[in-house]
């Protein structure tokens, strides 16, 4: 019989040259590069807080309690954003008010008004926006969506009800992207 070669070379040879070819090539992959893992933590970039006073000091994360307001009457409280991404970010501010009777529609609500008083100009009278979700029996709120850089923003809330406004009245405010 006779032999094949392959390239001048007998084929047997040449098949074990392949292999120990390929084996240390295979060997030296594990050798040239280890594996390499990163891991990060993403977080909001806007800090949202509240106080019923215009005092830093008291800025809270908490359920702010109000208290007692009457039907026809106004109430305000303070809302701090901080921007905390270098980079800008656009988002709208969307207010829920929900009322643990039910809420009827948007005339509950007579005023929703936001004035900036710190690091912003605006002075916002957003009443007209009202949207009221039956299947979610709330009013939803948002404003044309705004592009805001880093920094601290502080505004006064005043909220107006109706005179057939009653009930426990929860709101609810967070930056949505748009």
């Amino acid at each position: 019989m006779k032999n094949k070669k392959i390239l001048g070379i007998p084929a047997a040879l040449f098949i074990v040259g392949l292999l120990v070819v390929g084996g240390a090539t295979a060997a030296l992959v594990d050798y040239l590069s280890n594996t390499t893992e990163t891991s990060v933590e993403v977080k909001s970039p806007i800090d949202l807080q509240q106080s019923l006073e215009y005092q830093p000091a008291d800025w809270t994360y908490d359920t702010l309690e109000i208290g007692t307001t009457y039907a026809g009457d106004n109430t305000q409280f303070y809302l701090r954003e901080e921007v905390l991404s270098d980079s800008d970010v656009t988002s709208t501010l969307k207010i829920i008010i929900e009322n643990d009777q039910g809420v009827d529609g948007c005339d509950e609500i007579s005023l929703l008004n936001y004035k900036g008083v710190s690091g912003s100009s605006v002075d916002a009278d957003i009443t007209g926006l009202c949207n009221y979700e039956s299947g979610n029996d709330r009013l939803v709120f948002e404003p044309s969506s705004t592009t805001m850089d880093k920094g601290v923003r502080e505004y006064e809330i005043t909220v107006g009800f109706t005179e057939n406004a009653k009930g426990n009245y929860t709101a609810t405010a967070q930056h949505v992207p748009q």
